[in-house]
């Protein structure tokens, strides 16, 4: 993906990040809905890895409401079938309680 707009870097030793997708919050292309449905507005940052042929994310701090309102929760683990950094990433999975909320992996001190 070379589209210049999305080429940037806060830093002077990094030549250049690129941003990929949004994830989660509104603007999640392919996302927001199902993760509304677990009761998820958005979250303040994630981290992937690859795990048996699956792309895992690890978030952060999550809130159920816009500006990092609402409900808080400490974190939540979701996973992605097959990632193409070109297109729309999908979660596919999103590990939620028995009541259909996301299920925080480590519970943080609120």
């Amino acid at each position: 993906m070379e589209n210049k707009e999305k080429l940037f870097s806060y830093d002077k030793r990094i030549d250049m990040v690129e941003e990929i997708d949004h994830l989660t919050g509104p603007y999640s292309k392919t996302n927001f809905e199902k993760l509304q449905q677990a009761d998820l507005y958005g979250t303040d940052l994630g981290i992937n890895f690859d795990f048996n042929g699956k792309t895992v994310f690890l978030f952060g701090d999550s809130f159920n409401e816009d500006k990092m309102l609402g409900r808080w929760n400490s974190n939540f683990i979701a996973i992605c079938d097959k990632v193409d950094f070109d297109k729309p990433i999908a979660l596919n999975h999103i590990i939620v309680n028995e009541e259909g909320i996301i299920k925080p992996f480590r519970e943080g001190a609120h």
